[in-house]
């Protein structure tokens, strides 16, 4: 069974889909310093690496504290 996405602009693929993600609205739009974006795609995503990204938003020396707003986009 296909499905379809409703968009405007159809989607192109995960790894495109999160680039324009990261660079158009957080880079771009929302001014999110590089500094501040995890970026894992393809080969380099396995489940330890995940799992490691996800752990580290839990520990003080990152900087985000209670009720600042994070975006875990999977694709």
């Amino acid at each position: 069974m296909s499905h379809e996405y409703k968009v405007a602009t159809p989607l192109k693929g995960a790894v495109y889909d999160a680039t324009r993600i990261k660079d158009d609205l957080l880079i771009r739009q929302l001014k999110v310093p590089k500094e501040n974006i995890t970026f894992i795609i393809n080969k380099e995503a396995t489940h330890d690496v995940i799992v490691s990204a996800i752990k580290h938003l839990a520990k003080p020396e990152n900087g985000i504290k209670k009720g600042d707003p994070i975006l875990i986009y999977y694709a």
